[in-house]
C-alpha cells in the first residue's frame, strides 16, 4: 500500500459539479496528485456510521445516477479528524466520519462499482 495515496492535501466543500448542473461535489486533492470528486449524494451513500453501515453495499450497488440534492445529502460542514479522517455534517443534522483511506478506495472515478463493492465487503470497520 502506498501511504501517500491515502493522504489528502486539501478539501473543498462546495464545488459545482460540471457533470450535473445545479448539483455539488466535494473535491479532495491527494498527495499523489489525484483529484477525487464525490457528489454530495454519493458521500451520504457511503456513510459508514452505525445507523448506515448495514445498508452501504445495497445503496452503492443501487446507485443509478445523480442523487438529488436534498437536506439529507447537502454537506454543511467539514472538519479534519486528526490526520486520519474527515468529519462531515449534513443539513439534516446527520454526522459521520470518513477515514481518508476509505474515501480514496471508494472514489467513484478511480475504481469501478465491482471493485468498490469488494472493498466494502472486506472492510472490517463495517462489520
Amino acid at each position: 500500500m502506498n501511504p501517500q495515496r491515502h493522504e489528502a492535501s486539501g478539501v473543498k466543500r462546495a464545488q459545482t459539479d460540471s457533470n450535473a448542473p445545479g448539483r455539488f461535489v466535494m473535491e479532495v486533492t491527494w498527495r499523489d496528485g489525484r483529484v477525487s470528486r464525490y457528489p454530495w449524494g454519493y458521500v451520504r451513500t457511503i456513510c459508514p456510521c452505525a445507523n448506515c453501515r448495514g445498508q452501504i453495499i445495497a445503496r452503492v450497488t443501487a446507485e443509478g445516477g445523480p442523487i438529488p440534492d436534498t437536506p439529507v445529502t447537502r454537506i454543511v460542514n467539514l472538519q479534519h479528524v486528526g490526520h486520519y479522517a474527515l468529519g462531515i455534517s449534513f443539513e439534516d443534522a446527520h454526522q459521520t466520519i470518513l477515514p481518508w483511506d476509505y474515501l480514496r478506495e471508494l472514489d467513484p472515478d478511480e475504481s469501478d462499482l465491482a471493485a468498490r463493492v469488494e472493498y466494502l465487503r472486506k472492510d472490517k470497520r463495517l462489520l
